[in-house]
């Protein structure tokens, strides 16, 4: 019994099950030496078909080695001039953007690390972007205000612990 493939139906792979139908259908049967040369005679085709791929490349990269070569020193140099003012432009546009963070910064009050988060390329756009935090987390109108690590209200609080400090500001806030 040998194995075979119709052009019909593909799945079907033996002679016994498919040959009958087909026959009657008038589709022809291949044997799977004649579906491997079938196969094999495209990749034939297909290897032919890009042989010369790799000669065209190398000619191009030795094409390329000639335009680099032939070029002047002037337009090698007019070509390096290019890179650097794009370098200096990037560097100079970081710097004002640097300066234009620090500024949103200081006038809005917002952390620094966070106006450098915020995707605003100009002052305006910045400076609306920090205001709205600002906004968003301002401290509650009524809530105690806590003062910077080391200094405390008057001489008497220097000599009270934090937690009478912490008590008194929550005693004085519930009066208001």
């Amino acid at each position: 019994m040998s194995n075979t493939i119709t052009a019909e139906n593909a799945g079907n792979t033996t002679a016994e099950a498919g040959s009958e139908n087909q026959e009657a259908a008038g589709s022809r049967t291949f044997t799977q030496e004649e579906v491997n040369s079938m196969l094999a005679k495209e990749r034939r085709e297909t290897q032919a078909k890009y042989a010369g791929y790799e000669d065209f490349k190398a000619k191009a990269e030795e094409f390329d080695k000639q335009q680099e070569a032939s070029k002047t020193e002037l337009e090698k140099a007019n070509d390096k001039l290019a890179k650097a003012n794009a370098e200096l432009d990037a560097l100079k546009a970081e710097k004002e953007h640097a300066a234009i963070v620090a500024q949103v910064a200081k006038e809005t009050g917002v952390a620094l690390s966070v106006v450098e988060s915020l995707n605003g390329t100009d002052l305006e756009t910045l400076k609306a972007q920090a205001e709205a935090i600002a906004e968003q987390y301002k401290q509650p109108a009524g809530a105690p205000s806590v003062p910077e690590a080391g200094k405390f209200p008057g001489e008497e609080s220097a000599k009270k612990s934090t937690a009478q400090l912490f008590a008194e500001a929550i005693n004085e806030a519930r009066k208001e």
